[in-house]
């Protein structure tokens, strides 16, 4: 299914019937045909590699590679990255409640970053206090991040940014800054630098160089 979504498309075979039916971009955009390809391809490996670990009996180096894999799979897939671009586009242009917003980050922005840390500590034989941690640090820093990203967005320089400002109010985007104002969304930025540091305090040297990240949140430029 997700390669005749894709298939459809204009860029590809640009095909607007798919067996005697409008084709999916024809009926819902290319905006969310493209996400439901992308959707469909994650939760394709998700259900295998969640399968292999309900059902084959591995040794636990092989397991750890395979929930690394499944993290992967979930964060980028429709129940994490995906999930979040949707929610994004829908609220274009519509009231947006603190809830739904962060709903948006954590998924669009934070998803990816938790499985990215999480696979590694799969990888690794993290412990589950490690796991725990670096799950409420990626929601942390993923939040941090969009919101200095969209502040950027306000009032970032587009020379040095490599790309054009402004684009979040043009299309009437959902942002934290742009709902509750620059002020309010700097400090919104602070609150999470702190939160991030103090999750990352009981590992003392491991957990310096995600400080030194926390930190580096409301410096960016770019």
């Amino acid at each position: 299914t997700y390669s005749l979504i894709h298939d459809d498309l204009p860029c590809m075979d640009d095909d607007d019937m798919r067996r005697g039916k409008p084709a999916n971009h024809k009926v819902f955009g290319e905006d969310m045909a493209v996400l439901a390809g992308d959707g469909l391809l994650s939760v394709a490996f998700e259900i295998m590699l969640r399968d292999m670990l309900l059902y084959f009996d591995a040794p636990d180096k092989l397991k750890r590679k395979i929930r690394a894999a499944n993290e992967i799979a979930k964060g980028a897939g429709c129940r994490g990255m995906v999930a979040g671009q949707v929610a994004d586009i829908e609220s274009q242009g519509r009231q947006c409640a603190k809830e739904y917003l962060e709903y948006i980050h954590l998924n669009k922005t934070a998803a990816l970053i938790v499985s990215s840390l999480k696979a590694g500590a799969y990888l690794g034989g993290g412990t589950k206090e490690k796991l725990d941690a670096l799950t409420s640090y990626g929601e942390v820093i993923g939040l941090g991040f969009q919101i200095a990203d969209d502040l950027l967005d306000v009032y970032g320089d587009a020379e040095t940014m490599g790309k054009n400002t402004g684009k979040d109010y043009t299309r009437s985007k959902c942002t934290f800054p742009g709902i509750f104002g620059v002020e309010a969304a700097e400090q919104r930025l602070e609150d999470l630098t702190v939160k991030a540091v103090e999750i990352m305090e009981p590992f003392q040297e491991e957990g310096e160089f995600f400080t030194q990240i926390a930190t580096q949140l409301s410096k960016r430029d770019k």
